[in-house]
């Protein structure tokens, strides 16, 4: 009996790691910022819709802004500042994080196009104010030579 509930809770762990909805609480600054340059550099459209909270997930129109910002975005990532230099915040109420959210930066992305980009997201790791916030809010992706950008997700 104690082999089948051990079987059990494997599987359950297992599904539980691997799905969508918990990648973004798994995952931390560097590993996200990593993932994002990633779904972009291999046009991994539902790859990175799946990173994005669920808030924004209902009420935008995901797949079009996506394939909008994969457009934007021109070409193969040659080299990037793996710095990831940004900022975060957190709220602490009771001795209890109730809010923590970053600000990467992945700055100087140069792709076999030619074209040099500086990309920012906003994510919660923790918001139990608003659970559905947990994950992306939103991205900017900027062209760096032309001054341009294009924003997927909240704005503000």
């Amino acid at each position: 009996m104690k082999y089948i509930a051990s079987v059990v809770i494997c599987i359950i762990a297992i599904i539980t790691m691997t799905s969508c909805k918990s990648v973004p609480k798994e995952m931390g600054v560097n590993e996200y910022s990593e993932e994002v340059l990633r779904c972009f550099d291999e046009r991994d459209a539902e790859g990175l819709k799946a990173l994005f909270c669920e808030k924004i997930q209902n009420t935008h129109n995901l797949d079009k802004e996506i394939a909008e910002a994969m457009e934007f975005f021109e070409g193969k990532v040659i080299s990037y500042d793996d710095n990831f230099n940004g900022r975060s915040g957190q709220s602490v109420d009771d001795g209890e994080v109730t809010e923590k959210h970053f600000v990467p930066i992945i700055d100087d992305i140069t792709t076999d196009s030619g074209v040099t980009y500086k990309i920012t997201f906003y994510y919660y790791k923790v918001n139990t104010k608003d659970e559905n916030r947990v994950g992306i809010n939103n991205i900017v992706i900027r062209n760096k030579d032309t001054d341009t950008r294009y924003i997927i997700g909240d704005s503000d």
